[in-house]
Formats: C-alpha cells, structure tokens, sequence
C-alpha cells in the first residue's frame, strides 16, 4: 500500500481512537474491492498494533454468484492465515417473514451474525470497510428522508463497537490502489440494480452532483457532515441537561414540564423532544423532523389535544405537562389494579364516630343506613356527579377533574365507588358529602382500596 495512503488512513484511526494495541478484530469480509482492501490495510498495521484479525462473510443467498464470492473469501483467509466465519441467510425469504425491505433485511442479518462472531472470537471491535462516498451517500438519503438532524452526520467513524476506519479516502482511491497492486476482488452484480435505494443515489445522482455542479461533491458533503457531527456533540450535552431538568417518568412514559420546555432555545427544545420520543418509543429509526415540529405545535396548542406517532406512541398536552405516552392493552380499571375490602362497622360511641371520619387516602367510611340502593365499583361515565357539600349542591365529575388538572388519560384510570351516577368516592382524590357519617350515623360502611386484581365492575 502507498505509504502516504497508509499514514492517511493510519493518522484518522488514531485521531478517532478507533483501535488500541492488543484487541481482537472483526473484518466484515464480502469479497468486495472495499472490504478486501480494509483486509489488507488492518493487516499492514496488525504487527505494530498487536491485533488479531478474523474476518466473517454473510452469504444472503440472493444472488447466483454468491458462492462465488463466499469461495473467494474462503481461499483469501486460509492464503493469509485469518480464521473465516461464514454465515448463510435466505434474505428474501427472511425479508417477506418480518416485513422488511430486501436491503434492511441485510443489514439486520448482517449484524446477527457480527454478534455472534464477536462471541465466537472474543473479539472487541468490528471493522466495515465504508469510505467517504458511503458517507456522502447516507448524509444525502437522509437528508432526502426528512431525517432529524443526527442522521445528518451520515456514517460515523466509531458507533459502540463497530468501526470504520476508511471513511476519510474516497471509493476511487481504493480501486485504484487495488488495480496498482494486482490484488483481486469480487464484483457484486446488484449494485447495478435500480431495484434498491442507494444504487439509484450512487449510480444516478452522484455522478449528475459531481458532473454538473461540483467535482467534489461527495467530499464536501463528507465535510460538512464532519462539521454537523461536532455541532451535535455540542447540542446534545446542552440538551441532556436540558432534558433532565425537564422530564419525569409516567407509567409507560414521559411526562415534559411545557413552561421549562418554552423557556428553552429552539435548537435545544427540539433535541430535547426528539430525545423524549426516542426513549418512550425505544428506538430512533423513523423518528423524523417532522415528528419533532408536531410535538412543539402540541406543546404550544390547547389543553386536551392529542397526536399519533411511531411506534404506537401517543403524546398529550395535559394542562402544563406534554405526555408521551407507549399505548398498550388496557389493565383492569384501565390501567390501575386494585381490589376493595369492605366492613360494615356498628358505631359504639361519640369517640368511635369521630374516629371514623379520620380515615386515609385509601380507606373511606360512610353512613350506610343512608346509602340506599346498590353501590358499585366502575370507573367514569357520562352524567356523574359528586354532592359537593351538605346542603346538596351537585358537581360534575368532569368539572371537577377538570379544574383539580388531572389529565385525561388519569381520569380514565380512577376507581369510582358509585351510587348511579352519584360519585361517593374518587379513589385516590375525593369523596362526595352525600353520604358522609354525621353525628346521627348508627352503622358506618367502611371501604378500602389495596393493591392487587379487581373485577372491572362489583356490587355491595
């Protein structure tokens, strides 16, 4: 290799902290002219380094030649003394089972099988073979994708444990380094094929990009992704603390204070928001701009108002909290779980009266000589109310929890003891004074609420 290709490619491993002396590597090897010359470029350096090189090729079983190429690789490895692990995939067929398009199909197996070799090798690092015009290429796509500003910084040089160490040479540089050395490499045929996004943006754009505007194109964009990426880090320590200032947990969520959210500069608000949906979601794959620019309208908008996002999340403005809420199935009391224990009480005496009133939370007592009719356990429905002092003024209950803020999908969740519409006891909040004990009380109906199962509805 050119020593001055190889003190290039030498200088951004090392400003990238990408290898330490002493690990064991893992080569993703297709036969391909990028990933044979990142095999020649690890072996270069694997004396002074200390390394150990495996190599793994994943044949996807959708072309005719790739056991031409798997064969390629096999007498590459045993030449030069590297352990091989090949893995085989029907893609096409893996792709109709999960859903997927042919390419993301690829890359999932791909890195299954990288996750096992790892095991298998006991290896630290995993090193791909994409080069600048890869990056270029992803930076475009997302860009097209309307993708958050973190996808602008395309392919990165480190991500956990895999590594790229050719991202700073261009895919001319390689073959023209491989076509002066004599060294042989396979030609996959499907790069060819309009059939799949980044042929078409390789193949078409590119060269439209660098023939009619810039020769240069790949390596400015490139460039600026370099540029975008420093920003990021910047954004994102800012928005941590941001976000941590901010944020509180819900049952399968996150709740966001809106007043400290307005409080903060655009570029951090949006990080931050973008930084709440990828977690209640559990991923970013799909998590676009235009899903942030919906969330801060949201923030922005009236009480109530609701929106659908990916990953089956749902977010709310509830008074001044944004909800993210992960919908899942219902649990019984929509989603709070409790049963309730009664014990009808005969009252003794003047002090044993008194000492019912003083109750908890969780555990209520009324005059059960003027309950009249069945009671039950339910949760909200339209027309309820709660008798709200003792000369028998009446409330909503949708009033009430109105003006108490609690949000929407809180209502749904709270256990109601009820005379018809007649509320005697939001669980949790407030009693009605309909049925209260007073000072003429002779049998006193005492209820509690405890953790654990209950039927959606029951009788006493």
């Amino acid at each position: 290799m050119r020593r001055e290709l190889l003190t290039r490619i030498t200088e951004y491993c090392s400003q990238n902290s990408l290898f330490s002396k002493g690990e064991r590597v893992i080569i993703g090897l297709s036969g391909g002219p990028d990933s044979v010359f990142l095999l020649n470029f690890l072996r270069e350096i694997q004396r002074e380094m200390e390394l150990g090189l495996f190599a793994v090729h994943v044949n996807h079983g959708i072309r005719e030649s790739a056991a031409r190429d798997q064969a390629f690789c096999e007498k590459l490895c045993e030449g030069l003394g590297i352990p091989l692990r090949v893995f085989s995939f029907d893609v096409p067929g893996i792709a109709e089972s999960r859903g997927e398009s042919e390419e993301e199909a690829g890359r999932n197996v791909r890195r299954e099988a990288f996750a096992l070799a790892k095991k298998e090798f006991k290896a630290d690092k995993i090193a791909l073979a994409h080069h600048l015009n890869d990056r270029a290429e992803t930076v475009l796509l997302n860009l097209i994708r309307g993708s958050h500003v973190k996808g602008l910084r395309g392919i990165l040089p480190i991500n956990g444990e895999y590594v790229r160490p050719l991202l700073y040479i261009t895919r001319e540089e390689i073959l023209s380094e491989l076509k002066a050395e004599g060294v042989d490499f396979c030609i996959d045929e499907t790069n060819e094929s309009r059939k799949y996004t980044r042929n078409r943006l390789r193949n078409e754009i590119f060269p439209a990009l660098e023939r009619d505007f810039n020769p240069n194109a790949a390596a400015h964009i490139a460039a600026a992704a370099d540029s975008v990426s420093r920003l990021f880090e910047y954004v994102e320590r800012a928005a941590g603390e941001a976000f941590l200032g901010c944020a509180g947990a819900i049952p399968e969520g996150l709740s966001l204070d809106i007043p400290k959210l307005l409080e903060m500069e655009d570029v951090i608000r949006e990080e931050v928001l973008y930084r709440a949906l990828g977690e209640v979601a559990g991923s970013l794959k799909d998590l676009e701009t235009v899903h942030v620019r919906k969330l801060k309208e949201l923030a922005c908008g009236r009480t109530g108002r609701r929106l659908d996002l990916p990953y089956n999340v749902t977010a709310s403005k509830e008074y001044d909290r944004l909800l993210l809420v992960r919908k899942s199935e219902k649990k019984a009391f929509c989603g709070m779980e409790g049963r309730f224990e009664y014990e009808l009480v005969e009252v003794r005496d003047e002090a044993h009266r008194e000492s019912l009133k003083a109750k908890n939370e969780y555990t209520k007592c009324f005059d059960y000589d003027i309950i009249k009719g069945d009671l039950c356990v339910r949760t909200r429905a339209p027309g309820d109310y709660m008798i709200v002092d003792d000369l028998g003024h009446r409330r909503k209950l949708k009033d009430y929890f109105i003006d108490e803020k609690i949000p929407r999908d809180e209502r749904e969740a709270i256990p109601l003891l009820a005379k018809g519409s007649n509320i005697l006891w939001a669980v949790g909040y407030r009693t009605g004074c309909g049925c209260l004990i007073n000072s003429d009380t002779k049998r006193v109906l005492k209820i509690s609420f405890k953790e654990g199962k209950t039927n959606h509805e029951r009788e006493y």
